[in-house]
């Protein structure tokens, strides 16, 4: 009983194989997936279904090709036949060059971002070296200021400490620049992350 279905099986396999030739002739160029050696320990006593096998057996070793088995596992065989289906099917072939266009301009775009993100960068290094040299200098001038102040408080017979309006000055210039630079630290620093990945069609 088993043998009968399973020889069932395998004609509506061969039934189907039959059916997508006709209305997919490339699929003539390769093998099916069954090998028809497999049916030879199947145990038949009526003379009908010993026919029903040697139909099926004639059928498989008729689809014999030298290109391989289709739709057997993950084999070059499978993939040659879908590309070589894709390239002769209209409608497959219109979706393959509008997501290929998609994909190119998804490319482009990323491109000059990565490109515009650079350009940015380096105007943001260039601020931030003139930035550090501009504090620099206010730090140096504060200096002076701070040394005249205690030199002068050093004479003077006041008890409270004074402090000039230069260095009150310099003293907020600091301050704003070293805001200044964080900020451009911060920006610098997400200009450096890799833009978002592109997800192919």
């Amino acid at each position: 009983q088993r043998s009968k279905e399973l020889l069932v099986y395998w004609k509506f396999y061969c039934m189907v194989d039959y059916y997508c030739c006709t209305i997919t002739p490339l699929l003539k160029k390769f093998n099916v997936s069954l090998n028809p050696h497999a049916l030879k320990h199947l145990i038949l006593q009526d003379s009908r279904s010993r026919d029903t096998l040697s139909n099926v057996v004639a059928y498989l070793k008729s689809r014999s090709s030298c290109r391989g088995s289709v739709f057997k596992g993950n084999n070059d065989s499978t993939l040659k036949f879908a590309l070589q289906y894709a390239q002769q099917c209209p409608m497959i072939e219109d979706e393959w060059y509008y997501q290929k266009e998609n994909a190119e301009k998804l490319r482009d775009k990323r491109w000059k971002k990565i490109k515009e993100q650079k350009k940015k960068l380096i105007e943001l290094r260039n601020r931030f070296r003139n930035e550090k040299k501009k504090t620099g200098s206010i730090s140096s001038r504060l200096e002076c200021s701070r040394n005249e102040d205690r030199n002068y408080n050093a004479t003077s017979h006041y008890s409270r400490k004074y402090k000039s309006d230069t260095t009150w000055t310099l003293e907020e210039d600091l301050d704003s620049q070293d805001e200044t630079i964080c900020n451009i630290k911060n920006r610098i620093r997400k200009k450096n992350k890799a833009p978002s990945p592109i997800i192919n069609p």
